[in-house]
């Protein structure tokens, strides 16, 4: 029996690796720190993984009984054009922000965005992440979020020292500060679009005024969740771009924008609305290991079983089919999680007590 678990665990890990591998995480730096009230930290949310990146989305907070938000930059991101550009609160000590890295990032690590922050007063405080996705650069918009890894800081309070009668200290001039970069306003002619077909599946099919530029199509669910998939427009300025088979089911409402080089964008598009997903999207490539795991497992054990029975013994056979049930029930443990996050799937649940009856059934049967 040590066999059979050591073998469905090789399969579930090989059914998860490629969703491993396309794994990236969004933290903060510094991670941890101590500073002293009063001083200026500068902290950046970056993004580390292998595979190409599309886009990201991120709300993080920063613990406001001992920072104040000072200010944003975009200087350094990876992102070049803003769905929603950076803003903050510091009552709440918000940061949130939506870009597109037209073209993709490529690199291992990137900054997201830089924060500019100030100790106000002596405590410990978390920083952490309401919000945070990062998306690949695949046509599909894939989410291939990770993690998200927040930060903990220490601030102490500001040494008192008695004032002393010395001459004042010369002031150096201040280094001129790095212009953040300005996105301008929409201001192109908005593209069309409607559901289409390509390779005979269903896509965004749409017409602009502008050749050979960047198309932006964002698909927004009911529950305000949006995934964004960037492409290039023809000679002729029309575009296809195929729904993403990755999404999970639902109905969502699709608009596309059009970006130059000069990062000069168009008013969105018509929005139109899209069913789309299947079972095997909501379940996701851990989902359907999973399952493969489940199945294989529930195979090896009817055809131990049988095989057992026809030597004769009844306590084995108890035993297989006490382990098949352990197995259904491990396996309705693991979708449950999925449930969780995505619609209930009462037919799969069905076709899972079915089977589970027919196998115990037939041991019972050549008992």
């Amino acid at each position: 029996m040590a066999k059979t678990y050591s073998l469905a665990l090789a399969v579930f890990f090989l059914a998860l690796s490629p969703a491993l591998a396309h794994a990236s995480t969004i933290s903060i730096a510094p991670a941890t720190g101590s500073f002293t009230a009063g001083e200026s930290v500068t902290a950046r949310i970056i993004v580390t993984g292998t595979v190409p990146v599309n886009a990201a989305t991120v709300t993080v907070t920063f613990p406001a009984s001992i920072f104040s938000i000072e200010s944003t930059s975009k200087a350094d991101s990876i992102l070049n054009f803003w769905v929603t550009e950076p803003t903050f609160s510091k009552g709440t000590g918000t940061v949130e922000f939506e870009g597109v890295a037209l073209g993709g990032f490529n690199g291992t690590s990137g900054t997201l965005l830089t924060v500019r922050l100030r100790a106000i007063k002596a405590g410990t405080g978390e920083a952490s992440f309401q919000v945070g996705q990062v998306f690949a650069n695949d046509g599909q918009g894939t989410d291939i979020t990770s993690g998200l890894l927040g930060a903990s800081y220490l601030v102490q309070p500001a040494p008192v020292t008695p004032p002393a009668s010395k001459p004042a200290p010369s002031v150096e001039p201040t280094p001129e500060a790095v212009p953040e970069p300005v996105q301008p306003l929409p201001s192109l002619q908005a593209p069309a679009i409607m559901l289409g077909e390509k390779y005979g599946a269903p896509a965004i099919v749409g017409s602009s005024q502008y050749p050979k530029a960047d198309v932006l199509v964002t698909f927004v669910a009911q529950d305000g969740a949006k995934v964004f998939i960037s492409s290039t427009s023809d000679e002729s300025g029309s575009f296809t771009l195929l729904v993403p088979t990755s999404l999970r089911r639902g109905t969502y409402t699709v608009t596309a924008v059009m970006v130059l080089p000069d990062k000069t964008n168009s008013t969105p598009s018509n929005s139109i609305v899209v069913a789309i997903g299947s079972i095997w999207s909501d379940l996701g490539p851990k989902g359907i290991g999973a399952i493969i795991v489940g199945l294989m497992v529930m195979g090896f054990l009817a055809w131990k079983a049988f095989h057992v029975v026809r030597r004769g013994s009844s306590a084995s056979t108890k035993a297989a089919n006490i382990a098949v049930r352990k197995s259904f029930l491990g396996l309705r443990k693991d979708l449950l999680e999925y449930e969780e996050k995505a619609k209930p799937m009462p037919r799969l649940e069905k076709d899972i007590d079915n089977a589970e009856r027919t196998i115990s059934r037939e041991i019972d049967d050549i008992k």
